[in-house]
């Protein structure tokens, strides 16, 4: 993993808004950081972590596949449903873990949900690349996570769909691995 540069959860916040505005222009982003945190934390809370405002932020590039495949993915009914996520044993949420269970499910031709064929076809075409604007959000995993995934590195906070898509389009070898970028929240 390669650090790119310093970042800030104000420029976190903005940047998610704005990603959020994309998917509904009638939404408007506050002009300020205090009236955006605001926002963040009404509308959003889900995608905080209570450390989050005191955390250190950063810019970073996944260079190799298996950086992306020991990030600790999320634990959702959803993804259990799907059954991309198997069991409960050690290392049983890893990213590469997912992906491969994923891939045994028919991933995503299989999928209940249409965005993950969206993204797939996207990311197959060249269209969507996992930087800018579609990065990914890492984080430091909570004691909980890390002891239920000691071989995890950080926790997928945002982009789970995204980084499955791309993951599984790595592992079928339908497109090269090109690095990935994220925003890392350390705490």
């Amino acid at each position: 993993m390669q650090e790119l540069r310093a970042a800030s959860f104000d420029e976190f916040v903005a940047w998610y808004l704005a990603r959020e505005r994309r998917k509904n222009p009638q939404r408007t982003v506050p002009e300020s950081a205090p009236e955006r945190r605001d926002m963040m934390y009404n509308d959003h809370r889900g995608k905080l972590r209570g450390w989050f405002e005191e955390g250190r932020w950063g810019v970073v590039l996944f260079e190799k596949p298996d950086e992306l495949e020991s990030l600790i993915f999320h634990e959702a009914d959803w993804v259990r449903k799907e059954g991309f996520l198997v069991g409960t044993g050690e290392d049983y949420r890893l990213l590469g873990r997912v992906v491969s269970n994923a891939i045994q499910a028919g991933f995503p031709w299989n999928s209940s949900d249409l965005r993950h064929l969206t993204y797939c076809t996207a990311i197959g075409r060249g269209h969507f690349r996992l930087e800018g604007s579609s990065r990914l959000v890492v984080c430091t995993p909570n004691p909980e996570e890390k002891q239920r995934n000691p071989s995890g590195t950080y926790y997928l906070h945002d982009g789970t769909a995204r980084a499955l898509a791309y993951m599984v389009l790595v592992k079928q070898e339908a497109i090269p691995f090109e690095p990935v970028e994220a925003f890392l929240a350390a705490k």
